[in-house]
Formats: structure tokens, sequence, C-alpha cells
């Protein structure tokens, strides 16, 4: 309480100027935002990907051996296109 003794944080004094205590500071809360914002959407994504395979209807996908190619067939009543 004496004649304007202050004691400072040695961890803040990094020995920085102004401007660039700023830029830090901006810098790391850019970096805070965008980390952040990516765990938010990971886990979000990793969620409804958990749920849909959870609780998603499965479709039975036959073997290729076992699947039937159709074979184009012309119809009696059907005409062939001309193209005119």
């Amino acid at each position: 309480m004496g004649c304007g003794n202050q004691v400072r944080a040695p961890h803040l004094n990094l020995g920085l100027g102004p401007n660039m205590g700023n830029l830090m500071s901006a810098l790391i809360l850019f970096s805070t935002v965008v980390l952040s914002m990516g765990l938010g959407i990971g886990a979000a994504y990793g969620l409804v990907v958990g749920v849909l395979q959870a609780f998603g209807t499965r479709r039975e996908v036959a073997a290729p051996a076992q699947r039937k190619i159709p074979v184009p067939v012309m119809i009696a009543s059907e005409n062939h296109a001309s193209g005119d």
C-alpha cells in the first residue's frame, strides 16, 4: 500500500509491447473460438451418426453373385421411339 509499489503478475509480463499483447490476445481468442466450434461440430456429427446407426433401418444388401441384373425388354404394346 506504499508509495506506488505495485505488484505485477510475472506470468503476464511477456516483454511484448502493448500492440503485440493485443495481437496475442486476439490470436488466443480466435484460436479458442475455432477450436471450440470444431469440437462442437464434430461432437454433433458423431452423435447424429451414432443415433442413425443405433436406430436407423438397415437395408439388406445382396451379395454380388446373387444380384439380378434387369434385362431390358420391349413390351409388344409399346412402339420404339423414332426420334422425330
